[in-house]
């Protein structure tokens, strides 16, 4: 079974290389922000099924799947599932940010995109045809921890997850408004040539962090979708996969699955994806008679039906960028208290604390005085692990200037202080670990 399983992920993912290239020759759809669902060609429908993947999920899988290939221990299901869209996500805005700053024509980017991941692909497939029948990669064995009844109720949670963002997406105040709409014009100045260009006052000035912006640039230029809709896709992406994550974060500590369960029940519930604004709005309230909740209902029904196939309902308030970097955060403070094995170790925690800065600052600067201030007192682990940890930490940080250097005026000159204290701390906290 697991390995007929396994067989068939590969063969999907073969099939799907190979039509990458000719889905990338389907034309983009001609519009600049938005449109409605129902007018985007069946083609370009078909490239974004197709190239999608290889933007969401595949590169950051592979890269996992490469790394730790030699060792037995795998990481469970959700943090999979999470920390490959995230990898995913990091390896499009860097090749993004890349091809942007030597100014490579669309055409190029496209070949080059298909090449790496052909290049990608090839390797997982000989490094799976090398292994033998206990190295071989247990899809099973990940979620031997997750039970019928498990799966059930991590399957309702992410449903309401992405309920919850739905609602504040198409039904409380369906517009692009806040923070989105300078994801959206920063990402469409990004487009224009911004990050060659110097900016004159208000105009092409970049303001970091900037990550989600250009992946947006580059996640919307590959698939051929309208940047509106492909964020509206992203963040009910995020919505599903934050259930999983949480919880598979929560269940590493606790070692208790209705603790996990319990303590994901609650985080959904909070998460502010704007279901108690819309609530309030449309009056819903346990006093109404049975007769006043089915026409609100009805109403409601209507609304949503109606909304749908709206554009204007795209970017919800409720979604920003410190989601992703919670996302990154959550998966940092699990792998804090696991046994991966160290190379691995350092790569994942290195990325996912890049990732963070770079996406938004002010999760992985909140991480350094506090949750690795606590680990570093109370954690039970060896003085050398957590070294080793403080260390993956030092390293993602250092990362960001590497990725920051060739703008420096943008990425790093405005955040010289910032990166002081942060260095700072680390240093202090790995100090103390020599006392």
């Amino acid at each position: 079974m697991v390995n007929s399983l396994g067989d068939f992920w590969k063969k999907l993912l073969t099939v799907l290389a190979i039509l990458l290239p000719f889905t990338l020759l389907i034309p983009e759809l001609e519009t600049v922000y938005v449109s409605d669902w129902f007018d985007i060609p069946f083609v370009v429908w078909v490239r974004f099924i197709v190239v999608s993947p290889f933007c969401l999920f595949v590169p950051g899988f592979l890269i996992l799947e490469i790394i730790e290939r030699k060792s037995r221990r795998k990481l469970p299901f959700g943090i999979v599932i999470s920390s490959s869209v995230l990898f995913s996500m990091f390896f499009i805005s860097l090749f993004q940010y890349y091809v942007k700053l030597l100014g490579i024509s669309h055409e190029l980017v496209k070949a080059l995109f298909i090449l790496i991941n052909f290049i990608f692909v090839i390797i997982f497939l000989i490094n799976r045809k090398k292994k033998n029948e206990e190295e071989t990669f247990d899809e099973r064995g990940q979620l031997k921890t997750w039970n019928s009844s498990l799966v059930v109720i991590l399957f309702m949670f992410t449903l309401f997850s992405a309920v919850f963002v739905y609602v504040q997406q198409f039904v409380y105040e369906p517009f692009i408004r806040g923070d989105n709409f300078g994801y959206l014009s920063i990402s469409n100045a990004i487009d224009k040539g911004a990050l060659l260009l110097k900016p004159v006052g208000k105009y092409y000035k970049l303001t970091p962090p900037i990550l989600y912006e250009i992946f947006i640039s580059g996640f919307s230029d590959l698939t051929g979708f309208p940047k509106v809709n492909a964020m509206m896709i992203m963040s009910i992406l995020v919505a599903f996969i934050l259930p999983i994550t949480f919880y598979s974060f929560a269940f590493q500590y606790s070692r208790n699955i209705k603790i996990g369960v319990i303590s994901t029940c609650f985080y959904i519930l909070l998460s502010g994806f704007g279901w108690v604004p819309f609530t309030y709005q449309h009056g819903i309230d346990i006093a109404s008679s049975p007769q006043e909740m089915f026409l609100k209902i009805k109403l409601m029904t209507y609304k949503v039906l109606n909304d749908i196939i709206q554009p204007q309902g795209a970017i919800p308030e409720g979604f920003k960028t410190y989601v992703l970097a919670i996302l990154a955060l959550l998966l940092i403070l699990y792998a804090l208290n696991s046994d991966l094995p160290p190379k691995f170790r350092i790569f994942f925690i290195s990325t996912l604390t890049s990732f963070a800065f770079l996406v938004h600052i002010e999760e992985a600067l909140i991480m350094c005085p506090t949750f690795l201030l606590a680990y570093v007192l109370v954690s039970e682990k060896s003085v050398n692990e957590v070294r080793l940890d403080l260390l993956s930490v030092i390293i993602g940080f250092m990362l960001t200037l590497i990725i920051g250097s060739v703008k420096s005026e943008i990425f790093i000159a405005r955040f010289t202080v910032v990166y002081l204290l942060t260095f700072l701390t680390l240093g202090s906290l790995l100090g103390y670990t020599y006392i």
